[in-house]
C-alpha cells in the first residue's frame, strides 16, 4: 500500500498539475515514510517541497525524521556548506525575528528545497513548489483564530492550485 501511495503521489508530481491527494492511514502506518520518497521524487525535479504540520512541537520531530533519511545532505542553519539538499527546518511562530529572516532568505535563494513549519511557513516565498503535505490535516491547530483568521490546510489547496501542484493531505481521520 505504501509502494502504490508513492507511485501515485509521484505520478502527480511528475504530470506539473493541481491534484488533492488523501494519504490515510492510522498512527504508525507509515505516513511520514510516504512524505519521505514523495518529496524525493520532487526534489529530484527540482522542486521544492512545504510540508506543513499542525504544531510547533511536531516540526522537530519531522525535522529529524527528514535528516535521518536524507542524511548529509541535509543542511541545517549551522552549517554554511551547500548541499543538494537542503532543509530550512523550524518555520513557525516561536522563531526569532532573525532566524524567521534567515529561513525566508533561505527559501527566497533557493538555498532550502524542503520546508517544514507550522501555519506561518504558508508565507514563505517559494519558487518552483513541486509538493505541498499537509500533515494530519483534519486538526484544528490550522485553524488561525486571530486577525487575520484563515485555515492552514485551506490556504495550502489554494497554493497547490496556484502552483499548479499536488497536495497530500495526510490524515488518520479524515
Amino acid at each position: 500500500e505504501q509502494k502504490y501511495a508513492v507511485e501515485y503521489i509521484i505520478g502527480a508530481v511528475n504530470e506539473e498539475r493541481y491534484k488533492g491527494i488523501l494519504l490515510y492511514g492510522v498512527t504508525g502506518s507509515g505516513k511520514t515514510e510516504v512524505y519521505l520518497r514523495a518529496a524525493e521524487s520532487a526534489i529530484a525535479a527540482g522542486g521544492t517541497v512545504l510540508l506543513e504540520v499542525p504544531e510547533i512541537a511536531l516540526t522537530n520531530q519531522m525535522v529529524s525524521y527528514f535528516a535521518d533519511y536524507f542524511g548529509d545532505k541535509v543542511v541545517f542553519e549551522q552549517d554554511s556548506a551547500a548541499k543538494p539538499y537542503q532543509v530550512a527546518p523550524h518555520l513557525h511562530s516561536n522563531l526569532s525575528k532573525g532566524e524567521r529572516y534567515n529561513n525566508r532568505q533561505r527559501i527566497a535563494n533557493e538555498e532550502s528545497s524542503i520546508i517544514i513549519g507550522s501555519r506561518s511557513a504558508l508565507f514563505m516565498p517559494f519558487k518552483n513548489l513541486k509538493l505541498i503535505i499537509v500533515d494530519e490535516e483534519y486538526d484544528s491547530s490550522y485553524k488561525q483564530t486571530e486577525t487575520p483568521r484563515y485555515n492552514g490546510r485551506d490556504v495550502a489547496k489554494v497554493m497547490a492550485v496556484i502552483y499548479n501542484c499536488p497536495i497530500v493531505l495526510g490524515a488518520a481521520t479524515p
